[in-house]
């Protein structure tokens, strides 16, 4: 009677605390050192949200699933149940090693996803309570994007012309790629040319000849520019995704007046 006296009691802290993490609410004091006990503040962590595929009961398909995921750990992430969906906390170093597609661990957890009828949505990094409405909405966002074959998805896998399509109201800055930081540290001459050749190029058709012609400059000029933003940003804008999803990143940045 007490362990379960002491398990409700468990349950609804966690609850309590998830609520008000994702609703955006000033956590209170005891809220907030449960949240710090779990890294919030001191480290950065991710929101993780898993969601039936079916109508059958999620809590136990999804303790399996991260129970033998993350059995050699050593850590066991925090989570509540709220109404049908299952919503937990991740550190950065653990949800690194989850998703490193060469282990073992990764492939279990996808075989076992699938096999359990879950799809799960991983937010972006969180560093403080302020944040959890945010990357709560961006874990809901990614495991809407779950398919058969892919059922744990990140939000930095979901591409940012999708996200900007189908789900604008998220904090769209929270979700600019690490080389914006590269590109914003290029002299103010340098981003106009590298932006001025990406819309010419994406205006001639992907054709780097009539892209010189639009500039006025000799079309090794175009491919020398083409291949230091492919090399700046890791994507390869003579590829039509990679040049649309550097092109929104940049109308972002743009936007926002970052």
């Amino acid at each position: 009677q007490r362990t379960r006296e002491l398990g409700n009691v468990t349950n609804e802290r966690d609850i309590n605390f998830y609520e008000e993490l994702i609703s955006g609410d000033q956590l209170d004091s005891d809220v907030l050192t449960f949240a710090r006990a779990s890294g919030l503040e001191t480290s950065a962590l991710h929101i993780l949200v898993a969601e039936a595929m079916t109508n059958e009961p999620l809590a136990d398909r999804l303790d399996l699933v991260l129970a033998q995921a993350l059995d050699e750990s050593g850590i066991a992430p925090l989570f509540a149940a709220l109404d049908k969906t299952n919503v937990g906390l991740l550190p950065a170093d653990l949800l690194e090693r989850l998703l490193d597609t060469e282990s073992q661990r990764y492939r279990v957890m996808q075989k076992l996803a699938k096999q359990h009828k879950l799809r799960i949505g991983i937010s972006g990094p969180i560093y403080r309570a302020g944040h959890g409405p945010a990357a709560y909405g961006e874990a809901v966002f990614a495991a809407s994007r779950a398919t058969q074959d892919r059922r744990i998805v990140t939000i930095d896998q979901v591409p940012l012309v999708e996200i900007a399509m189908l789900q604008p109201d998220l904090d769209l800055q929270r979700l600019l790629p690490d080389w914006i930081a590269d590109w914003q540290a290029l002299s103010a001459t340098s981003r106009r040319d590298l932006s001025d050749t990406l819309e010419a190029f994406a205006n001639a058709d992907m054709q780097a000849r009539a892209a010189a012609e639009q500039l006025d400059v000799h079309p090794n000029t175009v491919t020398f520019r083409l291949g230091k933003i492919r090399d700046l940003t890791q994507l390869d804008p003579r590829h039509y995704h990679d040049l649309t999803q550097i092109r929104a990143a940049l109308r972002i940045v743009v936007d926002s007046g970052i």
